[in-house]
């Protein structure tokens, strides 16, 4: 089911990408952002395949085009037996926090990008240099007390206070992450 659902969320943004991942030139961005990606080979942990790896930087405000710039992570697995005219399949992460780039031996190993090149890209507030993190308040000497901290109001209400101090929250949402991409 979860293949099937991330599968239907990637052909919306097939047509957006497919030309400019088929060739190892810059990815020009949109009008929005003054970054482009290039796409190197690279190898990740976990994999044994060479894929390839870039940074898309975008505006953490996309309106404003100022301030903090946010380093997303790409990962673009290549397909091992190709159908260049039907395009990449896009992965996005599931979990609060999760990186998709982290994902890769798992993709490579449920056999997703046998005929397709996968994309992952890292979600805003996610990845390396932008992470919305807050610390646990558990105790290894109470390990239920790890499971206490997402659910408690006045953690999560102090999780927010410490992030928004860094961060503008406003920016961290799924409308944004689909401008991003």
């Amino acid at each position: 089911m979860r293949k099937l659902t991330l599968a239907a969320m990637a052909l919306v943004f097939v047509p957006l990408f497919t030309a400019a991942l088929n060739t190892q030139k810059a990815i020009p961005s949109t009008q929005q952002d003054s970054s482009e990606v290039m796409l190197k080979p690279c190898h990740i942990q976990g994999v044994k395949e060479e894929v390839r790896c870039g940074i898309y930087n975008v505006f953490e405000n996309r309106k404003t085009r100022k301030g903090r710039m946010l380093p997303l992570k790409i990962v673009l697995l290549p397909a091992k037996h190709p159908h260049p005219n039907e395009g990449p399949i896009f992965y996005m992460a599931g979990g609060p926090g999760e990186t998709a780039t982290e994902l890769a031996d798992l993709i490579i190993e449920f056999g997703d990008a046998e005929d397709h090149d996968v994309v992952l890209v890292d979600e805003r507030g996610t990845g390396e240099g932008h992470r919305l993190d807050c610390r646990s308040s558990g105790s290894d000497d109470n390990v239920e007390s790890y499971l206490n901290g997402p659910f408690d109001p006045v953690a999560a209400r102090s999780c927010r206070d410490e992030l928004g101090r860094e961060y503008d929250l406003t920016q961290y949402s799924t409308p944004t992450f689909v401008e991003d991409i």
